[in-house]
């Protein structure tokens, strides 16, 4: 299947909640529901040290519909082609 899509992550600190109680000044979480393409959930956890994101952790849920599998084949190269730019170098 040829598609051409673009497709974004945008982060809403202000309705971020705290992922452990353990590293509350550093990881922060949100949830989202994408409707398109048969529907599937993300969460993500943004780890942030010396006010720049130091980790991002992507992960897709309840994949449904036709595209399924390859939703969450796209979601995983989305994430992972983004992460670089939205993470610090070591």
């Amino acid at each position: 299947m040829e598609t051409t899509m673009q497709a974004y992550f945008a982060f809403d600190y202000a309705n971020a909640a705290v992922a452990d109680g353990r590293d509350t000044a550093e990881k922060k979480t949100g949830s989202a529901k994408v409707a398109q393409f048969g529907g599937y959930d993300v969460h993500v956890v943004v780890s942030v040290r010396e006010d720049k994101i130091a980790d991002l952790e992507v992960e897709g849920a309840n994949f449904e519909g036709t595209y399924a599998d390859f939703n969450k084949t796209k979601l995983q190269a989305a994430a992972d082609g983004l992460k670089p730019s939205y993470t610090e170098t070591v």
